[in-house]
């Protein structure tokens, strides 16, 4: 398939029953369909099904009419009319495999009695040899900060006959770039009818790389089936037609969650802050702290990283730690020192933009002091606490330790993108004893929680199944209760018997992760009592977690 078709002098003789009278608008298929670029997904919502209702047979019709032929005398002989009654002039450029540009210039208009000028964008319209429009933009103006830069843009692709199989758009403010792939179906008057269209949205990756959504499909051979069948909808569905499989434990993931770096004098806190304003310590890559978030920044934006690069290297470390953090650490640990509170606690907070001198660039953290010592969390835009790991190993001490986790997968179901978990069966398999009443009462808070309960899940908070207060050990749940593409509220949807509970995940067209984030979760969080930098406690802490591990390894043997 190909937007180039036979040459302009020799044109197919075939199906030319329909004379197209060649106009601008003739040029290209009129798309309409409802605006939202999500559409696809959102039929539950009564606007969008009306939309695409309504909307549906008329895209099927213009697809059903291939855009014929044209030739570049009759194209020019469109603008020689000057369309649009523009007032810069319309002109012609060449360019590959014989496609050409017709252009105008933005133009600001004259000004009105009431004091407005009108502005009008530049237009570059692209044919391909066949007269068909295969490019449209629309250019800023010179007023405009993006002056001479497209704020829109719209590709055309067509089979050899004149079908359009994809269209491209970009608009300012909007995702980069939605695609629509068209497939079709020769029909018995050898004529082509459409049978599908697939939507992807260009989105930012994890490693900041430009890549397609997951794929959004429409049925247009069926469109009427499909609008009321609702494919993509959400629905509530019976533990029997889930069909839940017995369960398997196959894996599992243990963490630590560390914060903060101990010192026991202010002399000791004032040279580690020198250290990384200077940040000419090892980072993971090989390269000092400093070139390693440098680089961070370039990664994340051209700009960003320009900017660090200007303000990172000034000024002198020590009169910019002495002058803006440690003269308030110091009065403040002298205050504390001499408070005869045993659990006196005093905090400097201090935060950076562009003032920053050296690594301090936009950076932020605080120092909280004890009579014990202090104790210093950092972190810095882009990258976040890395950099209080990177200080920490450079100074070879360990950041304190505030939790140690396991999360095991438990899906006993992948049908239709649902979940199902035997709660009792999780329990059985890990040793924890609860009894079918407690689980009940725990499904029932989970799944049936009050609308105000309901959001505060939703924003992450969820309840405990389990707890021990000797050893610190929680045992919960975790489920995505929200589809962050659609705005859609999972939780209402949930399910649940006596001991197993059930209900959609996510579609996640846009935020594309792996399958362990959204598979259900038993999350088994340990709390270690004592002095977070004492080896004892994560001693004790290592313990309590081998005693899970060791439940589990006899599970996936």
């Amino acid at each position: 398939m190909t937007t180039q078709g036979a040459n302009p002098e020799e044109f197919p003789t075939q199906r030319e029953a329909v004379i197209q009278e060649v106009t601008l608008e003739s040029r290209a298929p009129e798309i309409v369909m409802p605006d939202n670029d999500m559409w696809p997904m959102l039929l539950d919502d009564e606007v969008y099904r009306f939309s695409a209702t309504e909307q549906l047979p008329q895209l099927v019709q213009t697809l059903s009419e291939p855009i014929s032929p044209a030739t570049q005398d009759q194209i020019t002989n469109i603008f020689a009319q000057n369309p649009g009654q523009r007032r810069k002039p319309w002109t012609c450029t060449g360019g590959e495999n014989g496609s050409y540009t017709f252009a105008t210039e933005a133009d600001e208009g004259q000004t009105d009695e009431e004091g407005m000028k009108w502005l009008y964008p530049g237009i570059n319209y692209t044919f391909d040899q066949n007269g068909r429009l295969i490019k449209k933009e629309h250019i800023e103006g010179g007023s405009s900060y993006d002056r001479g830069r497209p704020n829109y843009q719209e590709f055309l692709t067509y089979d050899d006959e004149g079908y359009l199989i994809q269209r491209a758009t970009w608009a300012k403010y909007r995702h980069p770039t939605v695609t629509d792939r068209f497939d079709y179906k020769v029909t018995a008057d050898d004529t082509k009818s459409p049978t599908k269209m697939t939507r992807t949205i260009k989105i930012m990756g994890a490693s900041q790389e430009n890549k397609d959504s997951r794929p959004m499909t429409v049925d247009l051979a069926n469109y009427e089936e499909w609008i009321a069948k609702n494919p993509n909808g959400f629905k509530v569905l019976t533990k029997k037609e889930l069909k839940p499989q017995a369960l398997q434990i196959k894996d599992f993931s243990v963490s630590e969650r560390r914060k903060g770096i101990l010192f026991t004098d202010p002399e000791q806190l004032e040279h580690a802050l020198v250290m990384y304003g200077e940040g000419n310590y090892p980072a993971p890559g090989g390269e000092t702290a400093l070139e390693f978030n440098e680089q961070v920044f370039a990664e994340k934006s051209s700009q960003a990283g320009e900017l660090f690069s200007l303000f990172t290297r000034r000024g002198d470390m020590g009169e910019f730690v002495q002058a803006r953090i440690m003269n308030n650490v110091q009065t403040k640990w002298e205050a504390v020192q001499k408070s005869r509170k045993s659990d006196v606690c005093e905090s400097v907070h201090f935060s950076f933009d562009y003032d920053g001198a050296g690594h301090f660039h936009k950076s932020s953290g605080e120092v909280e002091i004890t009579k014990n010592g202090l104790e210093l969390t950092l972190g810095a835009a882009y990258v976040g606490d890395k950099v209080e790991d990177q200080l920490a190993s450079a100074m070879r001490k360990k950041r304190g330790l505030r939790s140690a986790t396991i999360e095991i997968p438990v899906n006993q179901t992948e049908q239709d993108g649902y979940f199902m978990v035997d709660v009792r069966a999780v329990c059985d398999q890990l040793g924890i004893l609860v009894t079918d009443e407690d689980i009940s009462n725990y499904l029932q808070k989970y799944a049936d929680s009050s609308l105000t309960d309901r959001i505060e899940r939703q924003n992450g908070g969820q309840p405990t199944l389990w707890q021990d207060d000797k050893t610190g050990v929680s045992v919960m749940l975790v489920t995505q209760r929200i589809d962050q593409d659609l705005r859609v509220g999972l939780d209402e949807l949930f399910d649940h018997d006596r001991t197993s509970i059930w209900g959609p995940l996510p579609k996640e067209i846009l935020h594309i992760s792996d399958d362990k984030r959204n598979t259900p979760r038993i999350r088994v969080t340990v709390k270690p009592s004592g002095d977070p930098f004492d080896e004892e406690t994560t001693k004790r802490t290592d313990e309590i977690v081998g005693d899970y591990m060791s439940w589990l390894e006899q599970a996936t043997a």
